[in-house]
Protein backbone atom coordinates (compact mmCIF):
# COMPACT_ATOMS: atom_id res chain seq x y z
CA UNK A 1 0.00 0.00 0.00
CA UNK A 2 1.20 3.75 -0.91
CA UNK A 3 1.50 5.21 2.78
CA UNK A 4 -0.74 2.62 3.27
CA UNK A 5 -3.08 4.44 1.55
CA UNK A 6 -3.94 5.95 4.37
CA UNK A 7 -5.65 3.47 6.50
CA UNK A 8 -5.66 6.10 9.22
CA UNK A 9 -8.71 8.38 7.18
CA UNK A 10 -10.56 4.39 6.31
CA UNK A 11 -10.30 2.96 9.68
CA UNK A 12 -11.96 6.51 11.28
CA UNK A 13 -14.37 6.51 8.30
CA UNK A 14 -15.24 3.04 8.63
CA UNK A 15 -14.96 1.98 12.51
CA UNK A 16 -18.43 0.72 13.67
CA UNK A 17 -20.61 3.25 15.26
CA UNK A 18 -20.72 1.03 18.40
CA UNK A 19 -17.03 0.98 18.62
CA UNK A 20 -16.21 4.44 17.77
CA UNK A 21 -16.53 5.62 21.76
CA UNK A 22 -14.17 2.98 22.68
CA UNK A 23 -11.71 3.52 20.30
CA UNK A 24 -11.72 7.45 21.10
CA UNK A 25 -11.10 6.39 24.42
CA UNK A 26 -8.06 3.99 23.14
CA UNK A 27 -6.32 6.74 21.38
CA UNK A 28 -7.03 9.38 24.27
CA UNK A 29 -5.63 6.75 27.06
CA UNK A 30 -1.89 6.56 24.42
CA UNK A 31 -1.74 9.77 23.94
CA UNK A 32 -1.66 10.79 27.87
CA UNK A 33 0.72 7.56 27.81
CA UNK A 34 2.96 9.01 24.89
CA UNK A 35 2.49 13.09 25.40
CA UNK A 36 2.06 13.33 29.02
CA UNK A 37 -1.63 15.44 28.10
CA UNK A 38 -4.44 15.74 30.50
CA UNK A 39 -7.95 14.05 29.71
CA UNK A 40 -9.32 17.66 29.89
CA UNK A 41 -6.08 18.88 27.15
CA UNK A 42 -6.79 16.59 25.31
CA UNK A 43 -10.96 17.48 24.79
CA UNK A 44 -9.58 20.73 23.99
CA UNK A 45 -6.98 20.21 21.18
CA UNK A 46 -9.12 17.51 19.64
CA UNK A 47 -12.00 19.64 19.75
CA UNK A 48 -14.76 17.74 21.53
CA UNK A 49 -15.76 16.53 24.53
CA UNK A 50 -16.77 13.74 26.93
CA UNK A 51 -20.97 14.92 26.31
CA UNK A 52 -22.70 12.64 23.96
CA UNK A 53 -21.62 14.27 21.24
CA UNK A 54 -22.23 13.41 17.62
CA UNK A 55 -20.55 10.54 15.79
CA UNK A 56 -19.19 12.98 13.02
CA UNK A 57 -17.09 14.87 15.46
CA UNK A 58 -15.71 11.68 17.39
CA UNK A 59 -14.53 10.47 14.10
CA UNK A 60 -13.09 13.70 12.84
CA UNK A 61 -11.66 13.76 16.71
CA UNK A 62 -10.43 10.31 16.43
CA UNK A 63 -9.05 10.84 13.54
CA UNK A 64 -6.50 13.67 13.78
CA UNK A 65 -5.73 12.18 17.60
CA UNK A 66 -4.36 9.07 15.33
CA UNK A 67 -2.59 11.43 13.14
CA UNK A 68 -0.71 12.39 16.23
CA UNK A 69 0.13 9.68 17.62
CA UNK A 70 1.20 7.93 14.27
CA UNK A 71 3.99 11.16 14.14
CA UNK A 72 5.54 9.82 17.56
CA UNK A 73 5.24 6.10 17.10
CA UNK A 74 3.98 5.46 13.47
CA UNK A 75 3.28 1.75 14.37
CA UNK A 76 0.65 2.48 16.90
CA UNK A 77 -2.30 3.41 14.73
CA UNK A 78 -1.30 0.92 12.20
CA UNK A 79 -0.99 -2.19 14.23
CA UNK A 80 -3.23 -1.35 17.48
CA UNK A 81 -6.13 0.14 15.30
CA UNK A 82 -6.18 -0.60 11.83
CA UNK A 83 -4.98 -4.54 11.75
CA UNK A 84 -6.80 -4.92 15.29
CA UNK A 85 -10.03 -3.86 13.62
CA UNK A 86 -10.15 -4.88 9.93
CA UNK A 87 -8.28 -8.45 10.23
Amino acid sequence: MKKKENYIKYFTDNVDEFELSAYVCQAMFNLMKLTNMSEEEIYKKYEFTNNCDSEKTDRKALYKMLVDIEKIDPSIPYNNYYLNYFE
